[in-house]
């Protein structure tokens, strides 16, 4: 009688423990208003791609920022490559990161990408993975590029530093792996 009271004892503890790891979800999720949650890291990224997304969306449909798009002009850019570029602003892909990569592989082509990666004015990013592949960075001057173009989007966005690294500087990086991978395969 004794061990069917303990095994019931036991059983008991054991619902209240599951219990109280629902109890917790539910109060996390109506907290948040999702059952979804995201690490700090993640809820920024995801918080710059739809400020990206709402910023391009609006903007396309204004005819002021069409016409100065398509009258832009960069002596630092190939009129061949701006004329692609201007394209993909004006009706290429709305997600970030697509359009970024995009717009890099234009800029700067897929072997650039490969063979460089994209740092700190011009410098190594602190905290690289040990073996990292690319020891080419770069320059200052390719940055600013970038940061110029993607600022024809959402210049008030661009002005935070997490915007560019968040929206430019790892989705460029991660292309150039991507790439790299590609390439890799094809061979």
């Amino acid at each position: 009688m004794e061990t069917g009271l303990a095994n019931l004892q036991t059983s008991f503890e054991a619902f209240a423990t599951v219990a109280n790891k629902i109890l917790a979800k539910l109060d996390q999720i109506s907290a948040s208003g999702t059952t979804t949650t995201y690490t700090p890291k993640a809820a920024l990224t995801l918080y710059y791609q739809e400020e990206f997304t709402k910023s391009l969306c609006s903007r396309r449909l204004a005819e002021a920022w069409r016409q100065k798009i398509k009258s832009y002009s960069d002596q630092r850019i190939d009129p061949v490559k701006l004329k692609f570029i201007k394209q993909e602003f004006l009706s290429g892909t709305s997600n970030p990161t697509k359009f970024v990569r995009s717009i890099a592989e234009i800029v700067f082509g897929k072997e650039t990408l490969i063979k460089t990666a994209m740092g700190k004015d011009g410098k190594p990013l602190k905290g690289l993975k040990q073996g990292f592949d690319r020891k080419i960075y770069f320059e200052s001057a390719d940055e600013a590029l970038m940061k110029d173009l993607i600022s024809l989007v959402d210049k008030e966005l661009f002005m935070d530093a997490g915007a560019f690294e968040y929206l430019v500087r790892r989705p460029i990086n991660q292309a150039g792996r991507d790439a790299k991978k590609s390439k890799e395969i094809e061979v």
